[in-house]
């Protein structure tokens, strides 16, 4: 009856009557992670509720760069490759999985270029390969002509880096393991401490 205060730190964000609410950033800030919602019934009492605080950003394909800024700490980062295009019976190739930890000791501004799968005429946008091309990101397939091989991620910088390549088992996006990564790329970034 009295409204919602939604809380970012310890700054109100919004106040509305509605008990739903949207949190977007194109940050990761830890130090204003949203902590908390209070409500307020008409007779001015209050129910806080301690929101989990959110630690991760996932990345999938848009066509386009995405940007946002990174607070000092550190971060996990996790990229799949696009799968290259399918033309004729001839599957492409799935993309591989690369990942590492990096450690940013002030703010950082940060592009995120997911691939996208390659189609039966053409490469994905920063992805995966044509069908007669042969291709950094998961090669096409077709039977016509070769298909090129999947290629690596660039993990330069990175602590505990690792490459695996599209024909073994890594993690998947969405929890559990998959072989290979198909369809468009995807990325996440993750808030280690």
């Amino acid at each position: 009856g009295g409204g919602y205060y939604y809380y970012e730190g310890t700054s109100v964000k919004a106040q509305q009557s509605s008990n739903a609410y949207t949190y977007t950033y194109s940050t990761i800030d830890k130090n204003k992670l949203p902590s908390k919602v209070v409500a307020k019934d008409k007779a001015g009492n209050e129910s806080t509720i301690t929101l989990n605080k959110i630690t991760q950003i996932n990345f999938p394909y848009k066509g386009q760069a995405q940007s946002l800024t990174l607070a000092s700490g550190k971060y996990k980062l996790e990229v799949w490759g696009a799968q290259g295009g399918t033309y004729e019976g001839g599957l492409g190739g799935k993309g591989g999985y690369s990942g590492g930890t990096k450690e940013l000791d002030f703010s950082a501004a940060v592009s995120v270029y997911v691939g996208g799968e390659g189609s039966s005429r053409m490469g994905g946008w920063n992805g995966g390969g044509a069908p007669w091309g042969r291709a950094g990101g998961g090669g096409g397939g077709g039977a016509v002509c070769g298909s090129g091989g999947g290629g690596s991620g660039y993990i330069g910088g990175a602590t505990n880096g690792q490459t695996i390549a599209g024909n073994k088992s890594f993690p998947a996006p969405g929890g559990g393991k998959e072989t290979g990564h198909s369809g468009n790329g995807y990325a996440r970034i993750t808030l280690v401490e």
